[in-house]
């Protein structure tokens, strides 16, 4: 009996590592607040068009690549992607 239960759990591990990874998955805002639209279709497209919902969500879907150098400080802050995630970089000047 406590050797099938030891088996039971171990085929579990994997279902369990799978139902985890799925739950650190972010849900794009449109998804998320899609229930919202139903009642109120005007104020979720107004949203949709504000900067926080576009700086929530997947981060890779609306990324903008580019440099950009702080005049004062000479700090140079660098967005790039590859492999399909986004990176930034940040120089200070010498």
């Amino acid at each position: 009996m406590q050797r099938s239960f030891v088996v039971n759990c171990l085929l579990l591990i994997p279902l369990i590592a799978a139902l985890q990874a799925a739950a650190l998955q972010p849900t794009p805002v449109r998804q998320a607040d899609a229930g919202c639209a139903r009642c109120h279709e005007k104020i979720f497209r107004s949203y949709l068009a504000t900067p926080m919902a576009n700086a929530s969500g997947l981060a890779m879907v609306k990324l903008r690549l580019g440099t950009f150098v702080h005049s004062r400080s000479g700090t140079e802050y660098k967005v790039t992607a590859r492999n399909n995630q986004g990176t930034l970089s940040i120089s200070q000047a010498s």
